[in-house]
């Protein structure tokens, strides 16, 4: 069982995540691309710290996003849990991830976590074709994503660095 110091820096990053999803997400949207930082921050904290919780947090944060947002209740919820999960099994198998293959799954994962969520969202709300979800919402929001995702990774590097050198738990870097 992981201690409680182990989920303060998660809600930490999941909290700074939906600040960031309501206060900035509207200002650098490009064209129909509006950046999910919930699916960055989500993804980020299970590849970060590969335990259980980062999934319950993936969940929360979907949900609380469907709740404040727009979309239906529930669907980005299912999408990060999902995500979430297969990434923290992911990460935890594995001895020492390295940061470029640590990147290279944060945007495939990220592709795939809006690709899923555009299309959840387009058919069953919006009433669209499968393709029409894709060109519209799915295809230039998940590259958006992906890059904002891997942009943002290195930030709880730098959180989990401080943390190492006070003594506290380094998630996956550990130094």
């Amino acid at each position: 069982m992981e201690g409680i110091r182990v989920y303060i820096p998660m809600v930490v990053l999941a909290l700074l995540g939906l600040v960031l999803q309501f206060v900035l997400s509207n200002a650098i949207q490009i064209g129909n691309a509006t950046p999910n930082f919930v699916i960055a921050f989500a993804l980020i904290i299970a590849v970060v710290y590969p335990v259980f919780g980062s999934v319950v947090i993936g969940f929360l944060m979907g949900l609380l996003y469907n709740l404040l947002g727009t979309g239906p209740v529930g669907g980005l919820a299912l999408v990060l849990t999902i995500m979430t999960y297969l990434l923290m099994q992911l990460f935890r198998r594995m001895e020492a991830p390295n940061f470029f293959f640590s990147l290279g799954i944060l945007f495939v994962g990220a592709f795939l976590c809006e690709l899923f969520y555009g299309i959840l969202t387009g058919v069953f709300v919006s009433g669209i074709s499968v393709s029409e979800a894709l060109r519209l919402r799915a295809l230039p929001c998940g590259v958006y994503d992906a890059l904002i995702t891997c942009v943002l990774y290195p930030l709880p590097a730098l959180l989990m660095r401080v943390m190492a050198n006070r003594g506290q738990d380094a998630g996956v870097w550990k130094m």
